[in-house]
């Protein structure tokens, strides 16, 4: 599964998608997109991938969190993310 957070308007999200859509042509899985974090911080702002085609193996969702391996605000995540980002700079 491709776990992807929507975030910004179309321009964003378009690129998020082909990100994600990339992936999914290289190693076949589905892709889940999560309006969440679209709705919850950025009211303003609305989803616009759905006046699209998209692929067919596309799951929709408007939950809080992600799995934990998917969820950039857990702690785990946090710390190996540091960890990487000053390691590759160094």
């Amino acid at each position: 599964m491709i776990y992807l957070n929507i975030r910004g308007r179309l321009g964003n999200q378009l690129f998020e998608y082909a990100c994600a859509r990339n992936l999914q042509e290289k190693f076949g899985h589905k892709i889940c997109i999560n309006t969440y974090d679209l709705n919850k911080y950025s009211p303003n702002f609305e989803y616009d991938l759905d006046k699209y085609i998209l692929n067919e193996n596309i799951a929709i969702e408007n939950k809080k969190t992600f799995p934990w391996y998917a969820n950039n605000n857990f702690i785990i995540i946090k710390i190996l993310r540091k960890n990487f980002f000053n390691n590759v700079s160094n």
